[in-house]
């Protein structure tokens, strides 16, 4: 298929392989079931940008993604282009850095008292029950220990 893609043929279109409409657009079909829209853009070096599924991004849809991301890209006058992919790489950094460790929750839950580890061990302790440890106490108390521990 050269040129612009058709509605009737993104949804015919079965055998894997990158399908261009023009702009950096792409539809990439993994196999029969498995087709994402995609736009490829260079910043220094080839990216891909995800713009969805083709069954939750129709193809006109997915063609105003592309117009919007460009810009993104490309920026104006008085706005500098922007890398897409690495921002969102930043972000998702960002969100791991923010967010507590389990470890971080579970001291914090145990310290408060609101859940209990076995009794006779602390809460630091290698042989402290997983499940006294994640459970409120009241399921804690009805759930029991584990076999093979204290």
């Amino acid at each position: 298929m050269a040129g612009k893609l058709k509605p009737r043929d993104v949804e015919r279109e079965t055998r894997p392989s990158k399908y261009s409409d023009g702009d950096g657009l792409y539809l990439v079909v993994a196999s029969a079931t498995s087709k994402n829209w995609n736009y490829r853009y260079w910043n220094g070096k080839q990216r891909w940008l995800g713009l969805g599924s083709l069954k939750d991004v129709p193809l006109k849809d997915a063609r105003l993604a592309r117009d919007a991301a460009r810009l993104r890209v490309k920026g104006d006058r008085s706005i500098p282009g922007v890398d897409i992919v690495q921002e969102k790489r930043a972000a998702r950094v960002e969100i791991k850095i923010t967010l507590p460790t389990f470890e971080e929750c579970a001291t914090i839950e145990v310290q408060g008292g609101l859940i209990q580890t076995h009794p006779g061990l602390s809460p630091g302790s290698p042989r402290t029950c997983p499940l006294m440890v994640c459970l409120p106490i009241a399921k804690a108390d009805s759930v029991g220990h584990p076999a093979g521990g204290q």
